[in-house]
């Protein structure tokens, strides 16, 4: 949860697939400033909203922040999430590297870099 700490600012951004399973920028990487103490969940509910992304989203699922699915802003009836076929799924990759932490559990420190990559 943020609180009293040092506001921090942070980038996120998706990338996704076309129709053709081609790599795709969903949103490109923006820096956001939060408050201090915020995780990756809080990070990437603010790039969502600001992006105007489509999401199914719980912040508060069993495991903390599940990120479902997406809608790809280029093509509405394209809802990337969990595919069994693929074995694909919304991953996350903080600094570069993926997360063995849930986002809810990813706390930011000043100049982090949050990716979802599907």
């Amino acid at each position: 949860m943020p609180s009293d700490e040092a506001a921090i600012s942070a980038t996120a951004s998706v990338i996704g697939r076309d129709a053709d399973g081609e790599l795709e920028t969903w949103a490109a990487s923006a820096s956001y400033d939060l408050p201090g103490g915020s995780t990756a969940a809080d990070l990437t509910e603010a790039m969502l909203e600001a992006a105007g992304l489509v999401a199914d989203y719980d912040p508060n699922g069993q495991h903390g922040f599940s990120l479902n699915t997406i809608t790809s802003p280029a093509n509405s009836t394209l809802t990337l999430g969990w595919d069994e076929a693929t074995g694909r799924y919304w991953q996350l990759f903080v600094n570069g590297k993926p997360s063995d932490l849930g986002a809810s559990s990813v706390n930011l420190e000043q100049g982090d870099e949050v990716v979802w990559f599907y």
